[in-house]
């Protein structure tokens, strides 16, 4: 996967908002860029062990690489102090889940389906790009204000192959992953963690947990569950979940 253009900012580019929602590895706020008054969001990963470090650091090797209407835009990165922050596109529409949710808004059949193939369109490019999202569910499916959806939390997902190498279909293992973490402008300035570098500390992370479940249960294929080797084939299962939790108010009405 090619890295795509992106923009490096300053902390003093930035205006930060409003706290947008907060994980076990980082929180996540609204920022506004002082010149342009594009609002966008901003990703800071608060929990400082090597996993979730790598973890983050894979997510936006990931985001770098991807171009697609149906996928998260990323748009670049912050370094505050030597710490990495990721910037990407503001969606104000929430969660798939929150929309479905919501009783107080009706949703017909044609939004519904035109839900279902967004994520499948996102899927689908995802899978083109040997990459397995491996934590696909309505949470982490977007709304944007236009109706479309994105899928976003990247923060699982698996390389499936590089360069014609496959890399193999069990557990969370990324013996293959050759994508790098962004260049910083620190060296301090000119700090970079490199491909070998990062597969190194991910075969170091599998060897002590090779077969570790990853994603939301709920969602999750039964081959994940049992640790049984898997493929892209994991993502259409949890797709196919998300179909029940579309289409499903719907159907118990009829």
């Amino acid at each position: 996967m090619e890295p795509k253009a992106y923009r490096i900012f300053r902390a003093a580019d930035l205006v930060k908002g409003a706290l947008l929602g907060r994980g076990f590895f980082g929180e996540v706020f609204e920022v506004t860029d002082k010149v342009t008054q594009e609002k966008m969001v901003l990703k800071e990963l608060y929990h400082n062990d090597r996993e979730a470090e790598t973890n983050f650091v894979r997510e936006v090797s990931i985001l770098k690489s991807l171009s697609h209407k149906n996928v998260l835009q990323f748009i670049g990165i912050l370094y505050r102090g030597k710490k990495l922050n990721m910037i990407t596109e503001y969606i104000t529409g929430g969660t798939l889940r929150q929309l479905i949710q919501d009783e107080s808004r009706p949703i017909w059949w044609p939004e519904r389906l035109v839900w279902a193939r967004d994520i499948a369109s996102g899927v689908n490019y995802l899978h083109s790009m040997s990459l397995i999202h491996r934590d696909l569910n309505s949470q982490n499916c977007l709304v944007r204000d236009d109706g479309t959806v994105v899928v976003a939390d990247f923060g699982l997902s698996k390389i499936t192959s590089v360069n014609g190498v496959s890399g193999g279909g069990g557990g969370s293992g990324e013996e293959n992953l050759s994508t790098t973490a962004a260049d910083s402008p620190n060296n301090d300035n000119n700090q970079q963690l490199n491909a070998s570098q990062l597969a190194k500390m991910n075969r170091r992370r599998d060897r002590r947990k090779r077969y570790t479940i990853v994603g939301n249960p709920f969602w999750m294929a039964p081959e994940m569950m049992h640790r049984n080797k898997y493929d892209e084939r994991v993502d259409i299962y949890s797709f196919g979940i998300i179909l029940l939790e579309v289409c499903l108010p719907l159907l118990l009405m009829r």
